[in-house]
């Protein structure tokens, strides 16, 4: 049974390794220069928060938490990625801890980053996650996201299933940032749909 962790209220109470090793993959903590930030540790979200100027342009939640939410998500949920299409797949639809829902709502610029990180702290521990991104018609935004290790953890796992959806005349940049010990195993499983007009930039 992996650790659960409370959620806080600030990115600034967790532990300061666990902020380090978020710091290393372009997770800001004091939320400075960041539209909102979502932090998954283990198996626990943490934190979800959109910085008050931008409510009206974002929806950042955990997933389940999205799911229970909108009964619309599930015209979303695993039609990018066939959930057959591997064992890692298969585990993640099986049994997921979480993972980010992003919307963008249409029409909307964000003129900073949307921030999140998906983090590992227990040694052994196999991390299964789904991400849901939605950028809407002629919405324009930039998101950072960070996958990485606790200093002191040497080998675990992390599936990841990713969905991207960029709806007509919208404009997502993803930067993606992973930084693991040799002994992790990574399994990133994404899918992307680009709309007419629509522009995915991807390092």
């Amino acid at each position: 049974m992996s650790k659960k962790w409370k959620k806080v209220s600030s990115l600034t109470e967790l532990p300061h390794k666990v902020l380090e090793a978020a710091y290393n993959t372009g997770i800001v903590a004091k939320d400075k220069g960041r539209s909102g930030s979502f932090l998954h540790l283990d198996q626990s979200t943490v934190f979800s928060k959109v910085e008050d100027i931008f409510h009206k342009q974002i929806e950042l939640m955990d997933i389940k938490e999205a799911l229970n939410k909108y009964d619309w998500l599930q015209d979303y949920w695993w039609k990018l990625v066939n959930p057959e299409k591997d064992e890692f797949t298969k585990r993640v639809e099986e049994e997921f801890s979480g993972g980010y829902f992003m919307r963008i709502l249409p029409n909307t610029k964000i003129t900073f980053p949307l921030q999140s990180c998906l983090l590992i702290t227990e040694e052994g521990l196999e991390q299964k996650i789904h991400n849901i991104i939605i950028a809407e018609e002629g919405s324009d935004a930039h998101i950072i996201t960070g996958c990485t290790l606790h200093p002191d953890t040497k080998r675990a796992a992390h599936l990841g299933i990713t969905e991207i959806y960029v709806k007509q005349n919208a404009t997502l940049n993803f930067s993606m940032i992973h930084h693991w010990a040799e002994d992790t195993k990574v399994r990133p499983r994404s899918g992307i749909l680009i709309e007419e007009n629509g522009t995915f930039v991807s390092n």
